[in-house]
């Protein structure tokens, strides 16, 4: 991302709707009927290299007279980023902000070019086609703030949260579950399915476009790692993947990458149990830092993520992660989070 942050350090990017913004309106009209014809394919390909330009919607502000400028002006980007890392965990660091994409540009430029190419040659309207390529660009464009790494020659993530991230991956599950996130507007915490439900709104609303692009049935493509070419999944391996999902009818269940970031909303540190000589294959028990009640009993982590092992032990019954749906399990630790704030635990 852009290396001008104007002095500000990550938490004084106040929040501005980026689909309100006169600059972001105006610049992703432009771009998205310039996307619009049949030599797509090259703009975005490596020659031309137009996919870099796909960020500068939120890239670009306005002047005093009103003039679109600033292309690639990060606090541009930091403002207009949909969410943000939750202050109350990293508000010690005071670098400048950087603006992570949770949705990849080469699956977003193989979208555009398969509807784009489809659409011409079926004959829909420029106007038509430029609108559906700018819902496509907008939706996979929403952002998420996080600091800085504090080395002035290195734009990328804080060393306290780039090894958290998803790397190559598309999505805000695949790459921010195991971040604490909030709104950035409101400052509202995230749950992972807030998560899932971005995605999924991101992915009903590319469908959309493709179908009309299309004039056809289209299918979002399963998550993968990012940059696939062709997004067309072979119809068995969606077969297979709706074989493996249909025994567990409360999917999506509780990973461990979940587990891992709901223990910090707890105040739980994972790497610091309660009984540290408690055999493993038994699990681990948790309090909260500084706390003297336990929270949690039975937890295996292993690093290797999947589905978490575990049991709420302050609740009532001792519900067992495998037990909960991702809603069932956010519920529990939001009782939990309160009954800190009460002093319960």
């Amino acid at each position: 991302m852009s290396k001008a942050s104007k002095g500000r350090t990550w938490l004084q990017n106040g929040f501005v709707d980026m689909r309100l913004d006169y600059a972001y309106i105006k610049t992703m009209d432009s771009l998205a009927y310039a996307l619009s014809y049949e030599n797509v394919d090259w703009l975005l390909g490596p020659v031309a290299g137009w996919g870099v330009v796909l960020n500068t919607p939120i890239e670009c502000g306005t002047d005093s007279t009103g003039k679109i400028v600033g292309r690639h002006q990060l606090w541009n980007c930091a403002t207009k980023a949909r969410w943000q890392a939750d202050p109350t965990v990293y508000s010690h660091i005071q670098t400048k902000a950087y603006v992570e994409h949770p949705y990849e540009k080469q699956p977003t430029k193989d979208f555009i070019v398969e509807g784009v190419l489809a659409a011409r040659k079926l004959g829909l309207a420029s106007v038509d086609i430029k609108n559906q390529v700018a819902e496509i660009i907008d939706a996979r464009l929403d952002c998420v703030l996080v600091p800085a790494d504090p080395r002035k020659d290195v734009s990328q993530p804080h060393p306290a949260i780039k090894g958290l991230i998803g790397t190559k991956k598309d999505g805000m599950v695949q790459k921010y579950s195991r971040i604490p996130l909030v709104d950035h507007d409101t400052q509202v915490p995230l749950t992972l399915a807030d998560l899932q439900k971005a995605d999924d709104e991101m992915k009903r609303r590319v469908t959309v476009a493709m179908c009309i692009l299309k004039k056809t049935h289209w299918v979002f493509p399963p998550a993968s790692v990012s940059a696939p070419s062709k997004l067309k999944a072979p119809a068995p391996k969606a077969k297979t993947n709706n074989k493996v999902t249909k025994p567990r009818a409360k999917l999506p269940q509780v990973s461990e990458a979940h587990l891992r970031a709901a223990m910090i909303k707890m105040g739980i540190d994972p790497a610091a149990p309660s009984n540290q000589d408690a055999d493993p294959d038994n699990g681990y028990s948790f309090k909260r830092a500084g706390g003297v009640r336990v929270i949690l009993s039975g937890v295996k982590l292993s690093g290797g993520g999947g589905f978490s092992t575990g049991r709420f032990e302050a609740l009532p019954g001792k519900p067992t992660f495998r037990g909960l749906t991702l809603k069932e399990f956010d519920d529990h630790v939001a009782t939990i989070v309160k009954g800190i704030q009460r002093g319960v635990y």
